[in-house]
């Protein structure tokens, strides 16, 4: 068995929440771009998209347009990742985390075959 220890900074719970997406993306080889996990990381933060305003709060911090993020939306509940609650778009339940913790420790074991 290998164990390794990595610490990573990040100053704000979105960068905690972009970190953590990216690696899930990569581990699981969902072929995300970086506005899906920009988007995955908002959501996570914030509860939804849907709240008033926060298209415009997401296209502010993130540069995007309200039909880019439609878009995004649409991939990401085609994938499984976004779902709906009481019409709200949210995070598939199990990929929710509290990224206002101080720490996140995120367990990883791979397996041969």
């Amino acid at each position: 068995m290998v164990v390794q220890r990595i610490v990573n900074r990040a100053d704000s719970s979105i960068q905690r929440a972009v970190k953590y997406y990216s690696i899930l993306d990569t581990l699981n080889s969902l072929k995300l771009t970086e506005k899906h996990i920009q988007l995955m990381a908002f959501i996570a933060t914030r509860g939804s998209i849907s709240s008033g305003g926060a298209k415009e709060t997401f296209k502010e911090l993130f540069g995007s347009s309200k039909a880019s993020i439609g878009n995004f939306v649409w991939e990401l509940t085609q994938k499984g990742i976004l779902t709906r609650k009481d019409g709200r778009v949210v995070l598939h339940p199990q990929l929710a985390l509290d990224f206002s913790n101080d720490v996140i420790v995120l367990n990883i074991t791979m397996t041969h075959g």
